[in-house]
């Protein structure tokens, strides 16, 4: 029943969780501990009994409830199958949500929130959850951890499985960790999860203008075939440099069979101390002509944009900058150990008008990735090179194999078959290497140049 007044916490989503971390060794991937997190579904949080009465709000709809005014928790007014929609006043609402059936969910901005409890009953945690082929809308509140103090479980801010539909906007969705200021070795803390491929469960979401941070491992994570998102507005802020031992994290994944359109983002500050690298953005094993990435900015990432046996992606008016290593790189991994079909490509990408700066390594880098199209992008202040053509090692031969082109059998086919023509480069390293005969600059017949602005095989002068 209804309750006129109540003081009660509350929440409204719950999640599922996927995605793995990937562990990067020399610009190359390897296994880590934390690869892939199998999950079940959690438990519906308990229903309460049916309305008695029915709220028109003149912003939601003629079959609306609030809470705290009608129902003490979220959860209560998600059981009144009469509520349509459900108006959040500002307040702390201490919840596990689940929703399994159409409904809005709206809370007031930032001063409605809804906190991690300090008991989860479902697995995996997720503080809202969206499943059940529920078509859901989240929007303006905040939703946050921090999780319990078990390392091991994670925790998840919005989890959409099991065939739902979520649009998730306006919300603020942070401290998916474990108490305390320290990181720690857990990588089941994800700020939105959709879909999952180690458990057969899909999701479909539209995640816009929201705010993602102080998460462990990711922040948005799009995974397994027949998952799919619009990504598009976001700010995704990482937590800085994380340590031998901590939990890799990554900005925005989209995994094993996914595809998604990523545009308009801003991913920052997603960095590892040792060889293992961190990604402002990427997109590993996804579903090949399946992602498109646009007019994003990522900054202050070990690779602001990485792609890695996936095909045919449209990587376009992005800009990568402040880059430990390379602003963006596509890679061919030949490494089982990641659950990848051994020489699985990542060719036939679209890489056009995109911008690098300042980023440690090249701007744009193709190891063993071929017949892609590198065109009218532009390379400033780059350590290395403005565009850089080069092996990548196959590390089922030799897992400690470094980046570049060099002896059989530690080395995959040097990049081949691509069309670079039309980039400007300027004050970086060198402006471009192709190292298809072991040479710099297009000199072999192995890819197709036309109007490269660039003083061929030259450090570009300091104007």
């Amino acid at each position: 029943m209804r309750q006129s007044r109540h003081y009660g916490r509350t929440n409204v989503l719950a999640l599922v969780m996927v995605v793995g971390m990937l562990s990067i060794a020399g610009g190359e991937v390897q296994a880590s501990s934390s690869l892939i997190i199998p999950v079940t579904p959690a438990r519906n949080s308990e229903e309460g009994s049916p309305s008695l009465a029915r709220r028109i709000s003149p912003t939601l709809s003629s079959s609306a409830c609030s809470v705290p005014g009608d129902y003490a928790t979220i959860q209560e007014a998600v059981a009144d199958l009469d509520c349509d929609a459900i108006a959040v006043s500002a307040g702390t609402y201490e919840e596990e949500i689940t929703i399994s059936r159409d409904l809005t969910v709206r809370g007031t901005g930032g001063t409605s929130v809804i906190k991690a409890p300090g008991v989860f009953m479902g697995s995996p945690r997720a503080i809202l959850r969206v499943t059940a082929g529920a078509s859901v809308t989240i929007e303006k509140l905040k939703i946050t951890g921090p999780g319990p103090l078990d390392d091991d479980d994670g925790l998840i801010g919005v989890l959409v499985d099991h065939g739902a539909i979520a649009t998730i906007r306006n919300n603020t969705i942070t401290t998916l960790r474990p108490p305390g200021k320290e990181i720690g070795t857990g990588s089941n803390f994800i700020g939105v999860s959709v879909g999952s491929a180690a458990n057969a469960t899909t999701g479909i979401a539209t995640i816009v203008q929201n705010r993602i941070e102080n998460y462990q491992q990711a922040g948005i994570v799009i995974d397994g075939v027949g998952s799919s998102a619009t990504v598009s507005g976001n700010i995704v802020l990482g937590t800085g440099l994380h340590t031998d031992g901590q939990a890799v994290s990554h900005g925005i994944q989209i995994s094993r069979g996914a595809g998604a359109d990523v545009v308009h983002n801003v991913v920052r500050d997603h960095r590892y101390q040792s060889l293992t690298r961190s990604a402002g953005i990427l997109v590993f094993d996804a579903g090949d002509s399946l992602a498109t990435l646009e007019h994003n900015t990522t900054l202050g990432n070990d690779i602001g944009i990485w792609v890695i046996g996936t095909d045919n992606a449209v990587i376009e008016h992005n800009g990568a900058r402040d880059s430990v290593y390379d602003g963006i790189a596509l890679e061919n991994q030949n490494a089982t150990s990641l659950g990848l079909a051994v020489n699985e490509t990542t060719d036939g990408h679209s890489v056009r008008f995109n911008s690098t700066s300042r980023n440690g390594g090249a701007g744009i880098v193709l190891r063993s990735s071929n017949n892609n199209v590198v065109a009218v992008n532009r390379g400033k202040k780059n350590a290395e090179t403005g565009v850089r053509l080069t092996c990548a090692c196959d590390y089922t031969v030799n897992p400690s194999c470094a980046p570049g082109c060099g002896a059989s059998p530690d080395f995959q086919p040097n990049a081949h078959g691509n069309t670079v023509t039309k980039n400007r480069y300027k004050n970086n390293g060198v402006g471009m290497v192709d190292e298809s005969t072991g040479g710099s600059g297009p000199v072999g017949v192995d890819n197709n140049y036309a109007r490269t602005g660039c003083k061929l095989y030259e450090p570009d002068k300091v104007l």
